[in-house]
């Protein structure tokens, strides 16, 4: 019996699909699955599937996704995996759909679906797993070593819009501010 997480994971990775135009790499559709999550967590405070992420070399992916997601993708009859063959030497395998997506249960996780999917499915993978590499949340986690928990929370900072007044110098009150807060002495902040 799956779970309600199981079957949230399973209804957003077919949204995706479906929205990018109806195939995708694992590893682009875990991306995929981890940029709906950061959003929805952006707005919401949670993520929308409630999986946790792992970090591997090629960057997020949903732990134990080859087990949990690939099985559950494939037994909905609706997604097919099938070797497709670009050159002598190189076979992809991606996930197809194959039959219509389940619509979505509301309006904002479709709107979510949709802008996620969009956006992977104009990159390609070289482009999504820099910018995967560039989150610091997965950058943590692997320094602590393969398949190490990703904290959504740190990973949740690579959405939000640059300030730039973090990069602007001190002025010279404000460091003659933070110097007598660090001494002990009062500072007026008028």
């Amino acid at each position: 019996m799956s779970s309600i997480k199981d079957e949230k994971l399973i209804h957003a990775a077919l949204l995706l699909l479906n929205y990018a135009g109806g195939s995708m790499q694992r590893t682009n559709l875990n991306k995929a699955l981890f940029y709906l999550d950061l959003c929805w967590m952006a707005d919401f405070g949670t993520t929308y599937t409630g999986a946790t992420y792992v970090a591997i070399t090629h960057g997020p992916v949903i732990d134990h996704y080859r087990e949990r997601l690939i099985p559950s993708l494939l037994g909905t009859g609706l997604v097919v995996e099938r070797a497709v063959h670009h050159r002598p030497g190189i076979v992809a395998m991606p996930l197809t759909l194959c039959g219509e997506a389940p619509a979505p249960e509301d309006a904002r996780l479709e709107l979510v679906a949709r802008h996620v999917a969009d956006w992977v499915a104009s990159r390609n993978a070289v482009d999504l797993s820099e910018l995967s590499h560039a989150n610091l949340g997965w950058k943590t986690a692997i320094e602590r070593g393969n398949g190490a928990m990703i904290d959504m929370a740190i990973a949740l900072e690579q959405l939000a819009d640059p300030d730039p007044w973090l990069d602007e110098e001190l002025t010279p009150e404000e460091l003659q501010r933070i110097n007598g807060r660090l001494t002990g002495e009062f500072v007026s902040l008028e």
